[in-house]
Formats: structure tokens, sequence, C-alpha cells
């Protein structure tokens, strides 16, 4: 459900901004292409009159050579990441694919350097015994920005307005993740804007981030559990991974605050309920580290949890903290919990402990409202390529299939042994450059993806 600096002239830029966007060149760590960057203020509220102002991080990175007038914008996920924020990353994510076009990142408003909702503390205010502390931060940013403001279809009118100040006719979206429901939405409401879109990891209309999110990680959690059964290398080294599981989480669960790891430096890690269920979430992210799950629930099980909370630790500083958790609060439990049904609260609870219950047990203390409209399927004629990844626990190929249906003009690929990352398949580069060159999804062949395998079950 993530994730180098020269001077470039003005004239790279494909017209010149309006007076309420004047971009600079500007250094961005990591970034070995040349950037233009600048702010762009936006009405927080549209329905209002002198009202607060949100001012939006703009960055434009441009190519050595600009051969195309129609830029990529790129949409990442969380909710509550940044494209300005990480620029480096999703560069490198697009080398080649960018290839004669210019990359615009937006902060989206709630994150990165757009006034960014964030929470000390983070994800792990989800805990039930840190709702104090949750809605200390929801009242904190209350007095400083309406979190109803913060949703997607703020998001979409915002890139819409950037598009326009930049002087842009057509943009490319490629979107990732929750990422593809504002590309998704922007897609519906202004089609003759968008040229073509490659949505990874699809959200489509109707997919409910809480509960479909939940209820796929935990089948793609009890697939690694059982494939590893039905491996005699695995079996053998992981034993009852099943069992190890549920031990660990009732030990972590039944000590009160969590428990504390000491780790070689020394320093310690707070391995709480909820950082556990986020680490087991983030290695099935990835083909690589789901791999390492098994044998990893039985060592922390007979051999202690310094592994575990190692690793929890680098999971929550490489992955959670590039989330601003308030502003995914704000879209999660505006846009998601109150489309939830009886029953599917009821079976989001019965998973006990799950990450689903406890954000949706989170988000009443989280004072948003619901937009006035449901989503809306989107039936653009945009040219889309659509890729999941087999593997994926919280968006799944049958989420892909389902966008695939409600457009117009997509194709949908399914990539083996591969989960919610890496972004793109790395021998896809020149397949991608050219359905976007040519904007046509007939030129699309991923089949050399057919040749990443699967790695061994390891510790």
């Amino acid at each position: 459900m993530t994730p180098l600096f020269l001077l470039a002239a003005i004239s790279f830029i494909p017209s010149p901004p309006t007076p309420e966007l004047q971009l600079k060149p500007c250094d961005i760590a990591g970034l070995s292409k040349p950037a233009q960057c600048g702010t762009y203020v936006v009405p927080e509220r549209r329905d209002l009159e002198n009202g607060r102002t949100v001012a939006l991080r703009v960055v434009v990175v441009q190519p050595a050579k600009r051969q195309h007038e129609d830029p990529i914008v790129f949409i990442p996920g969380g909710p509550g990441q940044g494209a300005a924020q990480m620029a480096a990353g999703i560069v490198q994510q697009l080398q080649g694919i960018d290839e004669g076009r210019d990359v615009v990142l937006i902060d989206q408003r709630g994150t990165g350097g757009s006034s960014p909702l964030v929470c000390e503390g983070g994800f792990d205010l989800l805990s039930p015994v840190r709702r104090k502390q949750l809605q200390a931060c929801a009242d904190s940013l209350r007095a400083r920005a309406d979190l109803n403001a913060y949703g997607t279809d703020d998001a979409v009118a915002d890139v819409e307005d950037v598009r326009g100040a930049l002087g842009y006719e057509r943009v490319n979206l490629v979107a990732g993740s929750y990422g593809t429901r504002p590309a998704l939405e922007y897609m519906r409401r202004y089609p003759a804007r968008v040229r073509t879109a490659v949505l990874r990891a699809v959200v489509p209309a109707g997919f409910n981030i809480i509960f479909d999110a939940t209820m796929n990680s935990d089948a793609a959690l009890n697939r690694v559990l059982d494939d590893c059964r039905a491996d005699s290398v695995c079996s053998a080294a992981a034993g009852d991974a099943h069992a190890h599981l549920e031990k660990l989480r009732a030990a972590i669960a039944n000590t009160p605050g969590g428990v504390t790891v000491t780790l070689p430096g020394p320093r310690t890690v707070l391995l709480t309920d909820t950082l556990f269920l986020q680490t087991v979430y983030a290695l099935l992210l990835n083909a690589d580290t789901r791999q390492m799950l098994p044998v990893l629930l039985k060592q922390a099980t007979t051999d202690g949890m310094a592994t575990l909370a190692s690793i929890a630790g680098s999971i929550t500083h490489q992955v959670y903290s590039s989330v601003a958790f308030g502003m995914y609060m704000s879209v999660v439990c505006s846009e998601d919990a109150p489309r939830l049904d009886a029953r599917q609260r009821e079976q989001l609870r019965a998973l006990q402990g799950s990450l689903g219950s406890l954000i949706l047990d989170a988000c009443t203390a989280w004072p948003v409202a619901a937009p006035a409209t449901a989503p809306t399927p989107v039936t653009a004629k945009t040219p889309t390529l659509i890729i999941s990844g087999v593997l994926d626990p919280a968006t799944p190929a049958s989420a892909g299939d389902e966008a695939a249906r409600q457009l117009a003009n997509a194709t949908h690929v399914v990539l083996p042994a591969t989960s919610h990352a890496p972004f793109l398949p790395a021998c896809g580069t020149a397949t991608i450059r050219r359905f976007i060159d040519d904007a046509s999804v007939s030129s699309v062949d991923l089949s050399c993806a057919g040749n990443v395998k699967l790695k061994a079950f390891r510790d």
C-alpha cells in the first residue's frame, strides 16, 4: 500500500508560468537531473471566500532535451506521501520512462511541504492505548487546518490548478497504490487533459482501503505461511509458522505498552501490537521480504525478538515515516470508514488486532465527515496501462481487473512473482515508454516480466 543536481534554465518550462507559480532552479539531494521548484497557493476550501490557503510545493524535473510537450505527472500512494518530497526516488523509478519529458511532482495537500498534517508517534497512534494522543493531535491540527479539506477531491482540483498554472495542455499520469484513486478521479473529471495513464497497484472506484486492503493482506499472510508449510526446506526451518504468528501476537498484545527490545548500540525498540502488524504488512509488500517472514516469526518466537525489532525499527524509519499520518487519517476516515456496512465492520473486528480494525476504531477520534458523493466508476477513453502484482497483499490483481472493466480503453498486466513493489518491472522500461509515446494499449508487451522468479524462502 514505498520508496544528483544540476541547475536548469527557465526555457525548459513548457510556457511562462502564471505570476502565482514562480519556478526557480533548485538543488534536490539525490537528483541528477535539473529541477525547478516553487509553490502554488490554492484555497483550502474552494467553497469559501477569503478562507485559509494552502501553499503546494511543486517540483518540475527536466530532461536533457525536451522532446514532448506533455509531461509525466506522478501521484504517489499512502495516502500521505508527497511526490515532491520523494523526488529523487520517484525520478529513479521513472528512469528511461520519462525520456524527453518533464516530470511534475506535487506534494499533495497535507503532505511533504504542502501544509503537512503530521502527528508525533505516527501510525503507533492507532493503538487503543494511544487514543488520547491521537485526539490531541487532531485537536492541534484543527487549530490550523480544516481536516475535511485534505481528501481526494481537493487533491484532484489542486492537480488541475497546477497543470493550468504550468501551461501544459495535456499530461500523462503515472500513479501507484492510493495515488491511483486521485488519478482515476482526475481522469473522470478532466478526460480531455489526460493523454495516457499508467496505474500500478490500482485502487478502483468502490475499493475500500480499510476493508479490502485488510482482508486481502490477511489472505496474503495466510498464503505465505501455507506456501512455507508446503515447502519442505521452509517447513523444516520455520516449523508451524501459523502457531508462531499467533504466539507472537499474543505475547506483544498482552504486554502493557508493548515489548521493549534492547539492540546493539545500545538502542531500544518498543515493539507494540501496532508496530508488529505494520512490520508484517510491510514485509508482505515486497516479494523478497515476503520470503523471509515465516523463518523470522519462528526466530522471534524461539530465539528472542531482536531481529524482528530491528527490522520493525528500520521499517518505521524507511516506510511509514514518509507518510503524513494526519493526512492518511483524514482520507481513510472520511472516504473509507463511513462506507463500511455492518457486515464489513463485523468482519474487520473478527480479525483480532488487524490494522483495519485498529484504523476503524481510531477513526472515531478523527473529526471528519464523509464526502457528499460516493466514488463513481471511471469510463474515460484514456489509453490506460494497469499493472498488478500477483502477490500484492493490498491491491490484488482482482482490483486491476475491476479497474480495467470500468475503463473503456485499458489493458491489465499481472506481474508474476511480484508484490506491491517494485513499482515497475525493470525489463519493461522501453515498453512503458513506448506506451506513453504512442498513447496506445496495443503496443504493450510486458512478457519479459515472466522471467522474474520468486526467490526461495530465507531467513
